[in-house]
């Protein structure tokens, strides 16, 4: 009894968040990131509809395998899946600088013309480490596009193709 009271008390602390009513079912969307056949994780995908101009987070970071399984976020809410609808995809990977690169407080003292060295350095590496190439990061041109229907949507993305 003194359980079933702590839960029933708990519940609305750790219970979780219901799907805004307007949200509509989520079906499963998973897609893989390679490049020239090799998995690439850590890269982050996401689907802009090209139908709802509504902020929806749907997004999700590949795994080891290249692979991401989107979920949908609203507010406190995360589902599983997304809408069906029309989407234009993005990636998007951080680039990681050298240390000698990596900015902090002590760069707030250096000389102007030293800094712009720096920043001029840094877009350098980026450019020159890049993976996912620019047009693919665009919400408004990247030329990958998924219809997801009322069912499970695969997609493989390969960026040599790009």
């Amino acid at each position: 009894m003194l359980l079933s009271l702590l839960l029933l008390l708990l519940f609305p602390i750790i219970g979780c968040s219901k799907a805004p009513p307007e949200l509509g079912t989520l079906y499963p969307a998973t897609i893989t990131v390679t490049d020239k056949g090799t998995p690439l994780e850590g890269v982050l995908v996401s689907l802009v509809n090209k139908e709802i101009q509504t902020p929806r987070g749907c997004s999700a970071l590949t795994n080891s395998a290249g692979v991401a399984k989107i979920t949908t976020n609203i507010g406190s809410y995360t589902g599983k899946g997304v809408v069906a609808g029309n989407y234009r995809v993005t990636l998007f990977k951080m680039v990681t600088f050298p240390p000698e690169l990596q900015g902090g407080e002590e760069e707030l003292t250096l000389p102007e013309n030293e800094r712009k060295e720096r920043e001029k350095k840094r877009s350098e590496f980026i450019e020159n480490n890049r993976i996912i190439p620019p047009l693919l990061e665009s919400r408004t041109s990247s030329p990958i596009e998924l219809t997801v229907e009322k069912k499970s949507t695969v997609l493989t993305i390969d960026l040599s193709q790009y």
